[in-house]
């Protein structure tokens, strides 16, 4: 008669072990321990596969909610409003490209101002009654 009670390797209870102390596993205790250890094993992966497909049905739910709302977008005039969107994207690159001008506009005149101020002179404390231009004429 054999006993499945086994708390260490070599103390068994039982008659299933030999004089040198080891464990004699018959072929059917294997076998049971064995299909066990599968029976767990595919119950764990059964459940995560089970929550990965919950996962996946609930997006799929989420997404086709989204495509039937914008078909029913599309169906009520989505193509004006479409069309409209694309003409205001055009038009916001027509306007960067307008910026980009007036901001090269505006460094090239920056540039002349500051070369015509080579030709310039300041003169403080004239006057502005008097006439300027002579004053400095006579100045010099």
């Amino acid at each position: 008669m054999q006993s499945s009670t086994r708390t260490r390797k070599g103390s068994l209870k039982g008659d299933n072990t030999e004089e040198g102390g080891s464990v004699v596993i018959s072929p059917a205790e294997l076998e049971n321990v064995v299909q066990r250890a599968v029976e767990v094993a595919v119950k764990e992966i059964r459940q995560l596969l089970n929550e990965k497909l919950e996962h996946l049905e609930s997006r799929t739910v989420e997404l086709e909610g989204r495509v039937a709302t914008l078909e029913r977008q599309l169906a009520d005039g989505g193509v004006d409003q479409l069309t409209s969107r694309v003409n205001a994207l055009a038009s916001q690159g027509e306007l960067q490209a307008v910026r980009a001008e007036s901001r090269e506009s505006l460094l090239q005149s920056n540039g002349n101002e500051q070369y015509a101020r080579r030709n310039n002179i300041r003169i403080f404390g004239l006057q502005p009654e008097e006439d300027c231009r002579n004053a400095a004429v006579n100045f010099f």
